[in-house]
């Protein structure tokens, strides 16, 4: 005898949920499956709009309601994960089913799919999915998609044809009109963590199939406090960004390979480009939006060195804004708290001012450095 979550006096939903069959009393979970010739049950999906993820049950809406706290980059729109144009869509409710929130596919506009596609594998691109045309009543789209990484895909697309917010089988999830614009301009880069000697292969594999060069890198030596070798590749015309980090080793204990151990390799966040970092702060705290806190070490650091000297490291450390700086030119930099329960993926915002090109990588040992003078200053308190 058991009792079941949100059933207590609830007759006709607990007999709806609750039935007999053969003497034995089952519960309609309201999964859809079926048996193959194996003998094995395969789960095909959801009979309503219900997802599970990691033992608890979600709604679309509980869904579409962490969405809109996100930035207004682009029209945002939503997929029924159950189908898109009446098919079944198992590749969507499987990816959500372990990864929840992340990125499966980057979307590479281009004017001849075939053509993209073609020349991609001919220099050794994986073929994941044939060049493809969807249609519904507002035009067509053209894709086909690539391997990247270990889950993820590069898509050619073709949207020239297409009026609607996104793509056949996808709906607006509100009136554009009602969302405030944060001031985001565009996709700076898109940074992914993979495993132990994976950043050489990814960055030959890029470089062959859509043309990307190595950029900046950071490599093994006595310098490198970072615990991760990191590559970025990019191309020729700069609107296409990878940064790409692997543990240092594969002993020695990383934030990069404890990541990898619990979520697997993959895109770790999306960097979206703003004019006015402040600005655009303000917008998204009065949105709800939460941000990544950094330790007062770090801004103490900052304050220390000349080259700093004459900013207002004040007003960045009360917006919680990180700094990098070569010559004249400098970025800003601030991360979105993860949305899930899924820390592996989030989202950065950046500010590139007077033509700063770079990545930070120097800001990645300033913030170990304030690690470690928080745990002194821990240890010399107790």
């Amino acid at each position: 005898m058991g009792l079941a979550s949100q059933y207590l006096n609830r007759k006709e939903l607990t007999d709806k949920a609750f039935v007999y069959y053969d003497s034995q009393r089952l519960y309609r979970s309201g999964d859809l499956g079926r048996w193959n010739i194996d003998g094995d049950l395969i789960f095909l999906g959801r009979k309503d709009d219900q997802l599970s993820f990691r033992g608890y049950r979600l709604e679309k809406e509980e869904i579409e309601n962490a969405i809109l706290k996100l930035p207004a980059l682009v029209q945002e729109c939503i997929v029924d994960v159950r189908e898109v144009n009446h098919q079944p869509a198992p590749e969507v409710l499987s990816f959500i089913a372990q990864n929840y929130c992340g990125v499966k596919r980057v979307a590479l506009a281009v004017d001849s799919v075939q053509e993209a596609f073609d020349k991609s594998i001919q220099n050794g691109a994986i073929p994941v999915q044939l060049p493809v045309t969807t249609e519904d009543e507002l035009g067509q789209v053209e894709e086909a998609s690539i391997k990247l990484y270990e889950h993820n895909e590069i898509t050619f697309i073709n949207r020239h044809s297409y009026r609607g917010h996104f793509k056949p089988g996808y709906k607006p999830l509100k009136d554009a009109s009602t969302t405030h614009s944060a001031g985001l301009l565009s996709i700076d880069h898109i940074a992914s963590e993979v495993r132990v000697n994976e950043t050489d292969y990814w960055t030959n594999y890029l470089s062959q199939t859509i043309g990307t060069q190595l950029v900046q890198s950071i490599e093994r030596d006595e310098q490198n406090k970072t615990g991760m070798i990191l590559k970025i590749s990019q191309s020729a015309d700069k609107n296409m960004t990878f940064v790409m980090a692997e543990p240092e080793v594969v002993e020695k204990k990383s934030k990069v390979q404890e990541n990898i151990n619990k979520y697997g390799p993959g895109i770790h966040h999306l960097a979206f480009e703003t004019s006015d970092m402040i600005a655009t702060v303000e917008t998204l705290i009065k949105g709800d939006v939460e941000f990544i806190s950094f330790p007062p070490s770090y801004y103490d650091i900052l304050r220390e060195r000349e080259e700093f000297r004459g900013y207002d490291i004040d007003k960045l450390q009360q917006y919680g804004i990180l700094i990098d700086k070569e010559g004249d030119s400098y970025l800003l930099q601030k991360f979105i708290k993860p949305i899930s329960d899924r820390p592996f993926f989030i989202y950065e915002i950046v500010q590139r001012v007077n033509g700063y090109s770079g990545f930070a990588l120097k800001n990645i040992n300033i913030l170990k450095k304030a690690e470690e003078k928080e745990i002194m200053k821990v240890a010399n308190e107790a």
